[in-house]
């Protein structure tokens, strides 16, 4: 995934990690772990990690169809 740290312009590649015993953190390259309050938003690869950045309470901005859902662009 791509994120955008909150007061920064820079997009950064991480990994969304589930906390064991305390809440979801996102962790870039380096190693530096973002919470919920340090990011603006996250840019997933795909549609099942949108739903899992989604409901660990961060905010995605995604291609149309992710945010859709599956069958939504049917016609």
């Amino acid at each position: 995934m791509i994120f955008q740290p909150k007061h920064s312009q820079t997009l950064l590649q991480g990994r969304l990690v589930s906390g064991g015993n305390g809440p979801a953190v996102i962790v870039d390259h380096a190693g530096t772990a973002f919470s919920l309050a340090e990011v603006a938003f996250a840019i997933p690869d795909d549609e099942d990690q949108a739903a899992k950045i989604r409901a660990a309470g961060f905010t995605i901005s995604t291609p149309l169809s992710i945010n859709l859902g599956p069958g939504s662009t049917r016609g």
